[in-house]
């Protein structure tokens, strides 16, 4: 099996991301406070849904008064908001490019990121996609975020072998119908999990692998081992 490789993997949890930031970062109070309420929201959202987030719940994790809430963020949706594009930003100045020494083996590498981003943040990406299908501020927050991934995917399909012998538009479905799979996939084997699925993908090494395997057979019509 390969791996991707994790000696300089980077920080995928967006309260360990801005744990970090906080220290390396000089904040005044009011910066300090902000981030506090940030990092209690997304630590609730490991254990609750939107619908049963309150903002007396986040006062109390942050450690500051209820009514502080309200000197930062209007309401629930705005502070989910600032976390996701917060969190999303960072991705992109961190995130480090797949490697492998075959096709395969970067396709694996940079599968095994994206379940890395996925599962260290699974209140954060289903409380993404439940707001995306109710406000159409996530809606399109969602379709930059997903634009954003698959554009890379794309540019670098479009330098391989079989990526040159394709039009773009071809390349461009390609890539949005695979992640599409993708995504849903995750969401039936982590969010809303299928008995089924997580028989046949027991750990996210192996969720990673079959994955990347799915796409490998999708690109090359082929296994990766013939």
């Amino acid at each position: 099996m390969i791996h991707e490789n994790r000696r300089s993997a980077p920080e995928t949890s967006y309260r360990k991301i801005i744990a970090d930031r906080a220290e390396a970062l000089k904040l005044d109070k009011a910066q300090r406070t902000a981030m506090r309420l940030r990092a209690a929201t997304a630590e609730l959202l490991e254990t609750c849904r939107y619908n049963d987030l309150r903002v007396m719940d986040i006062a109390r994790k942050a450690n500051v008064a209820h009514g502080t809430f309200y000197t930062y963020y209007k309401q629930r949706s705005d502070i989910i908001f600032a976390i996701i594009q917060e969190y999303f930003e960072v991705l992109g100045e961190t995130m480090r490019p797949a490697v492998g020494t075959d096709e395969f083996s970067r396709i694996r590498s940079a599968t095994g990121i994206f379940v890395g981003y996925y599962t260290s943040n699974l209140g954060l990406m289903r409380c993404l996609r439940a707001l995306s299908e109710q406000d159409a501020q996530f809606a399109a927050l969602k379709q930059q975020i997903d634009s954003s991934w698959f554009e890379r995917n794309i540019a670098h399909l479009s330098r391989t072998a079989i990526g040159v012998s394709m039009n773009q538009d071809d390349i461009r479905l390609m890539v949005y119908a695979l992640g599409a799979m993708v995504e849903e996939f995750l969401y039936i084997r982590y969010q809303n999990p299928d008995p089924n699925v997580v028989k046949l993908t027991e750990t996210d090494d192996d969720v990673a692998e079959k994955l990347a395997r799915i796409w490998f057979r999708a690109l090359y019509l082929r296994d990766p081992s013939d």
